[in-house]
């Protein structure tokens, strides 16, 4: 085993001089290419199983738990904004109200039904098993009009009624994910009725008359605090076994062909088993090295996402369709699983100032908008504060985002300044975005960004160090 790693870009050296269509015997590895192939496949399943363990944590649950949980093929809702107690899903925003549900398409579609939401903003992502966003559903794309939806998974082959609006799965399992825009608690009678009129059925039920959503309760079990927290403490055997399970019901793309050539070299194949006992002990340590690897990696990644904007890290390509940028794929999963696609919302994210420093509470800092500057959006901006683990963060007035609605105070010249700090700033509580006293991150949301976010003219200001 060896005792020193120079760490290479795996995937770059073995796809550059090409891989063997054929399946290589595990014991033709060396232990560098056993460790260097078990970081590059920890990479490439992270999302799978985060997403496996996610799924189980907000369909194990009964109709009495509150917060977006429900079974399988029901919808879920957020009658109130998230708080810092709710930890099962990384960057939760405060600016929408969530309804969401999880789909097993295996046995026939789905049919979603939306309501006249009477010209309020909303988006319903639809992500397949691998994190990809394959449907977005909503005022940008579909207006506000009540539709309906019909889901089907990948080998449906039926027909539907002349007129049915059909959503083509690449995966049985997929994660609807429903935004409805909300201004604050008073709005949240007026929300919670638009939730309460979506619904989820079957084809057949939805062609009958007087179909009525199903409502069938489980017992809840298996109760996990975070599927994050899961994932990223699973010992090498537990996660190679989960992610060669899950790959038998959740083939991968054929752009992954060259992906599971390299991963058939440590015998973890789709439709096949995988027992680590069955490696031999070199093979054995160096895989269970190959995690705290991985997971460095894609924590790097979290910290260089895209284009470093004024310090704010931004993607506008690639962000909802990763293609085979699986590091970026995994890094998106830990800091932000459900994001939208670019179109729906851009999220501009710092963990440093303008000095390069991490952002700390125990300094003071300002975001400054010009006049006339303020974010560029056909929807809503907002500044959402969350901990170096990305949950949101408890303070002392129980503010967790600056949002554009806000009562804000602008400066005599027409520009905006954001206050980021622990302590509250004097006569400034309407511009004051508690931060805790430890490192902490930002996140800047742009839904239905205009033109000039999308194409990178329009750019955030830093988060600058305020005088004393």
């Amino acid at each position: 085993m060896a005792t020193k790693r120079h760490f290479l870009p795996i995937l770059l050296s073995l796809f550059a001089i090409g891989v063997s269509c054929r399946a290589y015997p595990a014991q033709e590895l060396s232990d560098e290419e056993t460790f260097q192939i078990g970081v590059e496949t920890y990479i490439f399943g992270y999302p799978l199983v985060l997403m496996n363990e996610t799924k189980q944590v907000m369909t194990h649950t009964n109709l009495l738990f509150s917060g977006p949980f429900a079974p399988v093929n029901q919808l879920a809702h957020t009658k109130e904004f998230l708080t810092p107690s709710f930890d099962t899903i990384v960057s939760p925003n405060v600016d929408t109200l969530y309804t969401s549900g999880w789909l097993d398409l295996t046995n026939g579609p789905m049919v979603l039904h939306l309501p006249d939401t009477q010209d309020r903003y909303y988006v319903f992502e639809m992500l397949d098993v691998w994190t990809n966003v394959f449907s977005s559903i909503g005022k940008r794309t579909t207006g506000t009009k009540a539709e309906d939806f019909v889901i089907t998974g990948p080998n449906w082959k039926g027909v539907l009624s002349q007129g049915a609006q059909e959503i083509k799965s690449p995966t049985n399992t997929v994660w609807i994910i429903g935004r409805f825009f909300c201004q604050g608690s008073h709005e949240y009678k007026i929300v919670n009725e638009l939730q309460s009129k979506c619904s989820l059925l079957t084809l057949e039920e939805f062609t009958k008359k007087n179909a009525v959503a199903l409502k069938t309760a489980l017992d809840m079990k298996d109760l996990r605090a975070s599927p994050k927290l899961e994932v990223d403490t699973m010992n090498a055997e537990v996660f190679f076994q989960t992610f060669a399970k899950l790959l038998q019901t959740n083939p991968p793309a054929p752009a992954d062909k060259n992906m599971m050539e390299i991963m058939s070299r440590i015998d973890i194949s789709p439709g096949k088993e995988f027992k680590m006992k069955k490696l031999d002990s070199s093979m054995q340590d160096e895989l269970t090295l190959s995690l705290k690897a991985a997971r460095e990696k894609i924590n790097e990644k979290v910290k260089s996402l895209g284009k470093v904007i004024n310090g704010w890290e931004i993607n506008l390509k690639s962000i909802g369709n990763y293609g085979t940028d699986y590091l970026l794929r995994a890094a998106v999963a830990q800091m932000g699983l459900g994001v939208n696609q670019p179109e729906d919302a851009i999220y501009y994210y710092a963990e440093v100032d303008d000095a390069g420093k991490p952002l700390r509470g125990d300094h003071l800092y300002i975001i400054h908008f010009e006049k006339g500057q303020t974010p560029p959006v056909n929807a809503f901006w907002s500044v959402t504060m969350y901990n170096e683990q990305h949950y949101l963060v408890k303070n002392s007035i129980d503010r967790y985002a600056i949002h554009f609605y806000d009562n804000l105070q602008f400066n005599p010249d027409g520009t905006l300044d954001i206050y980021v700090q622990y302590h509250e700033p004097k006569e400034m509580r309407s511009n004051w975005l508690p931060a805790p006293k430890e490192n902490f991150n930002l996140m800047l949301r742009l839904y239905w960004p205009k033109a000039e976010a999308l194409n990178g003219t329009w750019k955030p200001p830093t988060v600058s160090h305020a005088k004393h």
